[in-house]
């Protein structure tokens, strides 16, 4: 077999493991694909725009997370009604953090607790 060959087959193996860690990541819950919505975070992200995210155990200021929106309203973002809001943590004041999204004037009007982050988003397309 030629070096060619041998190359091509060595890529595939490598691709191959590494969709079946990507896809057991996604099996057990520790990574989510969503899909973005609004207009929120814009320039950072736009609606429609693939997101990776990953559980994470430590959220700081500055990171991009998708939380569960509050239970006691009703949001709604390109006519869709979301229950998860992908924000960034621009402050935390006690067990809150202060959540905005880069494309609003203000920071959003109420507790989000580290219980109600889903996860962190780490790659956007």
């Amino acid at each position: 077999m030629g070096d060619v060959m041998r190359g091509w087959l060595s890529i595939l193996f490598y691709f191959s493991i590494s969709l079946c860690i990507f896809d057991a990541l996604l099996y057990f819950n520790v990574i989510n694909v969503e899909r973005g919505i609004g207009s929120s975070m814009y320039p950072t992200l736009d609606g429609g725009d693939v997101l990776l995210c990953i559980k994470w155990f430590d959220y700081k200021v500055g990171d991009i997370v998708t939380f569960k929106a509050p239970s006691y309203a009703e949001f709604y973002a390109d006519g869709e009604r979301v229950h998860y809001i992908t924000h960034r943590i621009i402050g935390k004041e006690g067990p809150c953090y202060i959540t905005k999204g880069d494309n609003n004037p203000r920071p959003d009007p109420y507790c989000v607790r580290k219980e109600d982050i889903i996860c962190k988003v780490v790659l956007w397309i």
